[in-house]
């Protein structure tokens, strides 16, 4: 499997896009729960 440069970027970009959206919306629900959120809903 050989992949170009260009491929491998956009596909680590996207990763770490995704990583840093998930993280964010996780941020924001926990701020936003004046409970703490049980282990499962994540």
């Amino acid at each position: 499997m050989n992949y170009s440069r260009r491929e491998i970027l956009r596909l680590t970009r996207g990763l770490a896009v995704g990583a840093s959206s998930m993280l964010t919306l996780k941020a924001l629900a926990l701020a936003a729960a004046p409970r703490p959120i049980p282990k499962k809903a994540w």
